[in-house]
């Protein structure tokens, strides 16, 4: 897969970008990926043509690593600041043909639209990205919720060795923990009370594809000693059976929690980090990010009139601004929720920076921490928060946060994984 280049550019000039392949449809495919009036895009066929073309104001080489050999590879690396410049990625005839042509993702939109980036890590990330797909390796996602960790993951299976075999994400969070065994490994009939059916399980069901564990981290110290005899063993027992099903995947996990410090903290087994993380991946916030708000917008204005008709609008340039300059501290998936907020209930075609003023009640204001002393929230007949079972003290957050569950977890100090979790567990009702 090509991974996106875009770096901040200046707008008086345009970029030259040298495309170093055998095939004219690859130079195509980088056209179409990089808007004419930013880039000047060179067809280079030959090795000798790169060096001798060369300039120092060249921004990027792209190679085809589809059509150039090792041996040219090779001489290319003989000259360091040729060699830097370059960006290899693996992309079939298939692939190329396929993006030129818009085919479209299972979610409807080609998810390369979402991880375009004038940021640096950001290019860094989705060339590290287009290295290993193609490699079948086991991969951990990291970063904040909402910065599209999951997005990643579908494009590594969907340019990975395993594209053509299931894709099968778990939400793990949401499973209680009763459950975990029977929902990742399955379960014959009769193995328990309700069980009156064999079960699939999630491992079964992604034998030969990618097994995608979301929030890996919230999975229980018993969860994760399982998961790693799996991952040993190459085979699951389900629930109630001794006998065991082979089972060839690729595991990609994601967490928004910083796996390393949790093995210090003794919360995640160090070795099933080791046998998860071949390749580890960071996927930055959206505040370290700001330029690419300006990407995202007109990919979710595009996306929401698609999936719902609501009229197409434009933000202009102050409006871009001011969006830039917000914290978003749910990442692009806040980014996303705001926009189509704005489009449905903006009278305007064009969005501007007045637009935003006047509807600033469409941002989404953080939530106050409660603490401990912090009466505020109760009243005197209000049992003391410290002295509270958990349960109770989620129902506490979640009234006095109207049953808003982001704001009602970041009260009492929980993720909202964690309080999705803990609901399901304790049977809660969210309004």
């Amino acid at each position: 897969m090509l991974a996106s280049i875009s770096k901040p550019i200046e707008q008086t000039r345009r970029k030259s970008v040298m495309v170093w392949s055998k095939k004219a449809s690859f130079s195509d495919h980088v056209r179409n990926q990089h808007p004419s009036d930013k880039f000047s895009v060179m067809h280079i066929h030959e090795a000798s043509e790169v060096i001798e073309l060369f300039q120092d104001n060249c921004w990027a080489i792209m190679v085809d690593l589809a059509s150039i050999t090792k041996e040219e590879i090779e001489n290319i690396k003989k000259q360091p600041e040729v060699f830097k410049k370059c960006i290899f990625t693996n992309t079939s005839e298939a692939q190329i043909e396929n993006e030129n042509n818009n085919t479209v993702h299972q979610n409807g939109f080609l998810d390369k639209e979402a991880t375009k980036s004038l940021s640096p890590n950001m290019i860094s990330l989705n060339n590290m990205v287009a290295k290993v797909a193609p490699i079948d390796v086991s991969v951990v996602l990291q970063g904040e919720s909402g910065v599209g960790k999951e997005v990643f993951a579908k494009r590594i299976h969907r340019f990975g060795p395993r594209s053509k075999g299931p894709w099968i994400a778990v939400n793990c969070p949401a499973i209680p923990d009763t459950l975990i065994e029977s929902e990742l490994f399955g379960h014959v009939k009769g193995a328990f009370t309700g069980a009156d059916a064999r079960k699939i399980g999630k491992f079964e069901l992604a034998n030969g594809g990618t097994l995608f564990l979301d929030e890996v981290a919230d999975f229980s110290m018993e969860c994760q000693a399982k998961i790693l005899r799996v991952l040993q063993e190459r085979e699951i027992e389900p629930v109630g059976s001794s006998k065991p099903i082979p089972v060839n995947i690729r595991l990609i996990c994601a967490s928004s929690k910083n796996l390393r410090e949790l093995v210090e903290q003794g919360r995640f087994r160090e070795d099933l980090l080791y046998r998860l993380a071949d390749v580890e991946l960071l996927v930055p916030s959206l505040r370290d990010r700001p330029d690419d708000v300006e990407l995202l917008i007109p990919f979710f204005t595009k996306q929401f009139h698609a999936e719902t008709g609501c009229p197409i609008k434009s933000f202009d340039v102050s409006a871009i601004k001011i969006l830039q300059q917000k914290s978003w501290p749910g990442n692009v998936r806040e980014l996303k929720s705001y926009v189509r907020r704005i489009m449905i209930l903006s009278e305007v075609d064009i969005i501007t920076a007045e637009t935003i003023t006047k509807h600033q009640n469409l941002f989404i204001k953080p939530a106050p921490k409660l603490k401990p002393h912090d009466q505020s929230h109760m009243n005197e007949e209000t049992p003391h928060i410290e002295t509270m079972g958990e349960k109770e003290k989620i129902e506490l957050a979640l009234r006095n946060h109207h049953y808003h569950v982001t704001n009602a977890a970041k009260s009492i100090g929980m993720s909202r994984a964690s309080i999705y979790r803990k609901i399901k567990k304790y049977d809660i009702k969210v309004r």
